[in-house]
Formats: structure tokens, sequence, C-alpha cells
């Protein structure tokens, strides 16, 4: 075995990667060849090559070209990772010869951005100053694509169970609570109990799609309660967003109690009286499993404390700290 590891190790080289990757993107030897100036015959003896040194097929043929086997699809997965990762340490190397020192690039849920991350950002320079920061908004699904893909490199957000794989790791900062909220001028701001359940399964909601969990959260209550899922008629993970569309309509949404009562102050929204969940969810950082002991996540957990340790929301008594 470990022969075979070092032959692997030692033969697979830069250009097989990247092979691996077009062919990963466009399953045909000839038009992969031709988008990498080569000749086919080339391209068919560099599969061959690849293969010797993996030491299994990687590919079946059919008349449209290559059908991958589960070992391409993982090799050409860990191929595009290692690409990814060497292109950011080429974009951290620019930034490094030009006087700062690195760059972190973030994935968050818009949720966190306007209070957590400005904070977080503040705490870090004082540790690392002059690195560069890079802020990818998106929701659950995009943002834990470009993860493992090697895109970003961390993300601050909701932690939610079921978009967890077994190549990603977390680390709790605190809890939150979900709250349901209106336009300060709509009929249902002031209902509670069943008349507010059922009024709310007849309203137009503003949510994020139905395969995040935040969905569940209000369908669940609604099902056990006899009424039907949320009517979505804006899907969106904007908080800027969702705060227009309720303002200047009678639909109803959800958002973190932090930013709720932001608004709420400002007399923009109303929180219903309606208790989603008897337990809080977690919000933290999430990063890929090797990177568990790494500089990058242990500056970014002990900065995230500091900011906790700044942020007001922990105040309000809506937010623990872990």
């Amino acid at each position: 075995m470990d022969r075979k590891l070092n032959q692997f190790v030692n033969r697979l080289r830069f250009r097989h990667l990247s092979f691996l990757v077009e062919l990963g993107h466009n399953p045909n030897l000839g038009r992969a060849a031709r988008s990498l100036n080569m000749a086919q015959s080339t391209a068919t003896k560099m599969l061959q090559e690849i293969e010797e040194i993996v030491d299994c097929q990687l590919f079946t043929r059919n008349r449209r070209g290559l059908v991958p086997t589960v070992a391409a699809d993982a090799l050409i997965r860990r191929a595009g990772l290692i690409i990814a990762e060497l292109k950011a340490g080429w974009d951290e190397l620019a930034v490094i010869r030009a006087g700062g020192l690195g760059w972190v690039r973030l994935g968050t849920f818009p949720v966190v951005t306007s209070e957590f991350i400005p904070k977080l950002h503040r705490e870090f320079q004082k540790v690392r100053p002059a690195t560069r920061f890079s802020v990818e908004e998106g929701d659950e699904l995009h943002l834990t694509d470009a993860l493992l893909e090697g895109r970003i490199d961390l993300i601050v957000g909701r932690i939610d169970a079921s978009s967890m794989t077994s190549e990603m790791s977390s680390h709790i900062l605190y809890n939150e609570a979900t709250v349901v909220v209106c336009g300060t001028d709509n009929p249902i701001a002031y209902l509670k109990g069943e008349e507010l359940l059922e009024k709310a399964a007849e309203a137009e909601w503003v949510m994020p799609t139905s395969s995040t969990g935040a969905f569940s959260l209000v369908s669940h209550p609604l099902v056990k309660a006899g009424f039907s899922v949320p009517k979505v008629a804006v899907e969106t993970i904007s908080v800027l967003a969702t705060v227009g569309f309720l303002k200047h309509s009678n639909m109803i949404g959800i958002m973190p109690s932090s930013i709720a009562e932001v608004f709420e102050k400002q007399g923009t929204l109303k929180i219903l009286g309606w208790k989603l969940s008897e337990t809080d969810y977690p919000v933290g950082i999430i990063f890929r499993k090797e990177y568990e002991e790494s500089q990058l996540v242990e500056l970014i957990r002990s900065c995230s404390a500091a900011a906790l340790a700044a942020t007001d929301v922990l105040c309000a008594g809506n937010v623990r700290a872990r």
C-alpha cells in the first residue's frame, strides 16, 4: 500500500489534475483535448497514464463519449479542490506581495452579515492587520458547495445538521431564536393563539426556499395544528428584500430575533406572538474537516468570541454565547 501511495503522489502531476477536471466538465476526449490545446491521441495517452497511476478504471465509453466511474467522480472532486486551493494560494500571495498579511474568504448567510461580520473583521484586524476579507452571501446549498470545492475558506451562519456532510465540521458560537414578522399595518400583527395560526396558514409568506431548514420551522407547527404548509409567494434569503415586501404588503415572514428586534424598534416590522420552536438554532462557523486544527479556524474562533463579547445583542437576552 505504501508503494502504491508513493507512486500516486510522485507520478501524478498538475497537468493530470487539470485534465481530469476538464473531463469532469466535458466527458469527451476529443472536446477535452481541443479545450486544452492538445491532440486527441495525447489526451488518450494521458488518460491511460492516469488510470495506470491510480490503478483503477476511471471512465467507461459509449457512443456519446466517456462515462465517469465512482472512482473518477471521487478523483475529479479532489483534483478540483487541489486546483482551487492552489489558485487561492496564488491569490493570497498576491495580497501579501502588495503589502497585506493574507486573505480570508468567508461565506455567510445574510442574517449574520450586517451585525456580526463587521465586528469579526474588526477583531481579526487586531490580530492580523492588513488581511483582506472576501464575504460572499448565499444560501446553505450554494455556500456548502463553495466550501467543499475550495472556493471559500469558512461559512459563518446557521448550522443545519441536514446540510452538513461527513467532510465538514462546525463550531457553535451562539444560539438564536427565529421569529415570525410582518409589517406594522398588517391586520395579523396583533392576533394570538389559534386565530394567529389560522390566518398565518391563509397568508402569503416571504421565506427562504423550501429546501432550507427555515421552511420546516414554520411548516411543522402549522401541519401539526391541522393547517396547510405556508404559501410561499416570494423566495429570498435577503433581509432587506424581506423587510421591503413585508412593509408594503400583508405578507408575513421569518428572521432571527436579533435582526427582527432592530426593525421593530425602528417601527418597520412587528414580531408576532408565535414561538416557532422550543429550541433556538445554532449559529457558528462551518469548515472542511481537514482544517479543524488549522491556524485560520482557530483565529476565526477566537476573534468570533471577542466579536460576540462586543455585540449588543448579547445584552438583549436573545442570544446565548457558548
